[in-house]
């Protein structure tokens, strides 16, 4: 059970949620700001449940929440009107102390550069505690923050302090009946202590390459004078990945944008520091250039001549693909309507005068549409005339990827040729490029795939060839 409560300040009457996540019924007392004897009132439950409770002799609420259920109940007065406000005290900080910042806090946890002030507040009343500071020698103090609920805390920003800089801070308690009342400490000086290592989120980077020649030159000489490379340095790069200038990096991976490479990463928080070059020739700019996985993206796209990276395939070939497939194969009078912000000048569509395709693949119809924003969706029906396939509007984020699949009679919207077919893909590399001899019916002439389980078995004398 998963319990909680709500109490409106003006109001100040609690209402309490409890959550079963069991496939049976469960109990538990909740405490609440009442004491003994005080009637609760079912407002809706999600199965069966008690109309009302009362609570216990300590406060709290002996609620029974059905199996997968949950229940929503209301006390049937407000909290109980204290005579004066109870003790408060800055529980955590003291005078003249020095505080070292990123230090764990009581929830063992580590918040670097944010300073936890915390207050005691005596009593079980519904109060509201107040947190302010100023720096030492200042007339005016400014609220950071305001908690409602035990712990009453709240977490300063002291990173932006000047250094040495001491502050004093208020803790003021509101009892909500207009009753304060205050504790002060004086003359806290945080002080940064060590920050700790970044969290490596990514592994990889990936960058992809577009010439528009599809003139990546031949690697297999050894002299970079021969092929399109990356020349790679910085801490964010695992030191296997640094180049020399004459040794880039060649890009080993191809897709239909182009050529990619894989860089093996060792702090993504830091810039990836990169040139595309072929011997002293460099393309795109001729400064140094750099991403950086976490904020910008672990995978970025470049095209021949363009200065900018991009971090999504959508933007860096300005346009998204929808494909189209039909069982019968029969694509003629088939259009797209197109709407939506993010779509380029004039590729919005008029009903009785849909985008036609752009081609056939192995897939089916395609479109390839233009966009200027990656953000807003690409809303799009396929068509013809008032027939719709498969019905619905659809749409497509390009922000998310660069093409679509859709099935005749099928609402999904695939990102994945895989998932629209049911297949899927496994990418294999081999540095050397030997892969063998597919036309052999030989297994020891290729590196072939087996498959089994899910997968149907080709045997083992048999694999899957590219």
């Amino acid at each position: 059970v998963y319990a909680f409560s709500r109490i409106d300040r003006d109001e100040k009457v609690e209402y309490l949620v409890a959550v079963n996540n069991a496939n049976e019924a469960q109990n538990a007392a909740v405490p609440t700001f009442y004491s003994a004897g005080v009637q609760f009132d079912l407002i809706y439950a999600e199965g069966d449940a008690a109309a009302s409770l009362t609570t216990d002799a300590n406060g709290a609420l002996p609620v029974s929440v059905p199996a997968a259920g949950f229940v929503i109940y209301k006390a049937s007065e407000a909290t109980p009107a204290s005579a004066a406000a109870p003790a408060v005290s800055i529980s955590n900080l003291t005078n003249d102390q020095v505080v070292t910042l990123g230090t764990q806090n009581l929830d063992g946890n580590t918040v670097p550069d944010r300073l936890e002030i915390r207050a005691d507040v005596s009593g079980g009343h519904f109060v509201e505690v107040t947190f302010a500071m100023r720096i030492a020698g200042s007339d005016e103090y400014t609220v950071v923050g305001v908690d409602d609920n035990a712990p009453y805390r709240v977490f300063y920003n002291a990173g932006n302090l000047p250094d040495d800089a001491s502050i004093d801070i208020l803790a003021i308690v509101n009892d909500l009946n207009g009753n304060l009342l205050g504790a002060k400490v004086t003359g806290v000086t945080p002080v940064r202590g060590e920050r700790p290592p970044p969290a490596t989120a990514y592994d990889y980077a990936v960058i992809h390459y577009q010439r528009a020649d599809g003139d990546y030159g031949d690697h297999t000489t050894g002299n970079f004078n021969d092929f399109w490379g990356l020349h790679l340095w910085g801490e964010a790069i695992d030191p296997s990945e640094v180049t020399d200038w004459t040794e880039p990096k060649p890009f080993l991976g191809e897709d239909d944008y182009g050529r990619f490479a894989w860089i093996k990463l060792q702090d993504s928080s830091q810039d990836v520091n990169f040139i595309v070059h072929r011997g002293d020739d460099k393309d795109g700019t001729t400064a140094d250039r750099k991403f950086n996985p976490n904020t910008d993206s672990p995978e970025i796209w470049l095209k021949q001549g363009d200065p900018n990276f991009y971090t999504t395939r959508a933007a860096a070939q300005g346009f998204v693909t929808i494909h189209y497939q039909r069982p019968d194969g029969v694509y003629d009078g088939w259009g797209l309507h197109l709407w939506g912000e993010g779509l380029g000048d004039g590729v919005g569509t008029d009903w009785d005068s849909p985008r036609p395709f752009d081609g056939i693949d192995d897939f089916g119809a395609f479109w390839n549409v233009p966009i200027q924003d990656v953000n807003p969706p690409v809303n799009f029906i396929i068509h013809r005339g008032d027939e719709k396939d498969p019905g619905p509007d659809q749409s497509m984020n390009p922000s998310e990827g660069s093409d679509a699949w859709v099935k005749s009679g099928d609402e999904t919207v695939y990102r994945q040729q895989g998932a629209a077919e049911n297949v899927a893909t496994i990418h294999y590399h081999r540095p050397a490029s030997d892969y063998g001899d597919y036309s052999s019916n030989n297994h020891n002439d290729f590196w072939g795939l087996h498959t089994w389980q899910a997968a149907e078995d080709p045997g083992w004398t048999t694999p899957r060839n590219a």
